[in-house]
């Protein structure tokens, strides 16, 4: 079974956080799939090493995680376990964020990490988007412009109309994704050493446009932008749209957070999750998420 779009993302510098794309790019043809797209072997390579570099790192599993949280929404026990390795790790603060700004990116991604990956369970998953004044995508952005209505025809055999509730057509994609993924990219734990975080923050001027941050260290260099990596399908959008924000000629603030993930299989890789907000401030936004793939033969993963 093929997914129906490709779309490579070089989403590792806060770049702005590739914020044209916003996960709406959905990865895989059948000769992606089948590895036969063609691509630079010194990056392959560089990926490679980093993944065999990151093997160095000590893991926790996400089912220790879960087992400590195990009760209803708002388990502040699990996820300030997830916010003791973030807030460990090196910040590259080019927007000049204060330390609650920088908490804040923190405890986000550190609850996206639980609900999305730790619990492994859509339903919670949502109510955690819709709880925290996140709200689903409009149709014709999900269903056309993210090709979630051909998904779901190839997958299922099923036209998707305006009448199917949102919620039913992202459950039934995430059980289905994740039913095709195999031990390569089912996510099991992430590691916990200062050098297997990062936090990068930026501001987004729409008039001078992206720029790029300097993240300095070899080490990290290495780790962080000598990969390969794949975007995957926003459902949700927070309280800032960087589309009006663009138009409006508004500067506004990204973030990305990088974790090192590991997956059945045992492989070690990085994966991103892009945040902005307001340029006055407020919550942030989860945005994009990204995720190294050396062969661009993965499961899609629904966000």
């Amino acid at each position: 079974m093929k997914l129906s779009a490709f779309s490579w993302i070089r989403l590792v510098l806060v770049l702005g956080v590739s914020l044209s794309v916003l996960g709406y790019s959905v990865w895989v043809t059948s000769s992606a799939r089948s590895g036969s797209r063609e691509r630079k072997s010194e990056r392959f390579n560089a990926t490679e090493e980093s993944m065999e570099w990151a093997q160095g790192f000590e893991v926790v599993p996400f089912q220790a995680i879960k087992s400590v949280g195990e009760d209803e929404l708002g388990d502040n026990e699990a996820i300030n376990s997830i916010v003791s390795v973030l807030e460990r790790a090196k910040v590259y603060n080019q927007a000049g964020l204060d330390d609650p700004a920088i908490e804040s990116i923190v405890r986000v991604a550190s609850e996206f990490i639980y609900y999305r990956f730790v619990l492994d369970d859509p339903q919670r998953y949502i109510r955690w988007r819709l709880q925290r004044g996140d709200r689903f995508r409009d149709m014709e952005t999900l269903y056309v412009k993210a090709q979630v209505a051909l998904d779901y025809e190839e997958f299922f055999g099923e036209t998707l109309t305006d009448q199917t509730p949102l919620s039913k057509s992202f459950t039934r994609l995430y059980e289905h994704q994740k039913s095709l993924w195999t031990s390569r990219y089912t996510p099991i734990g992430y590691g916990v050493d200062p050098e297997s975080v990062l936090v990068v923050s930026a501001t987004y001027n729409p008039i001078v446009g992206k720029q790029d941050i300097d993240l300095g260290d070899p080490q990290l260099n290495r780790l962080w932008l000598e990969t390969l990596t794949g975007g995957h399908r926003s459902w949700f959008r927070g309280n800032t749209d960087h589309d009006q924000a663009k138009a409006n000629l508004e500067k506004y603030q990204v973030a990305t957070v990088g974790i090192v993930i590991e997956y059945e299989n045992r492989e070690r890789r990085t994966l991103y999750l892009g945040l902005l907000r307001s340029g006055t401030g407020g919550d942030w936004s989860v945005e994009a998420l990204s995720a190294t793939d050396t062969a661009f033969t993965g499961g899609l993963i629904e966000f």
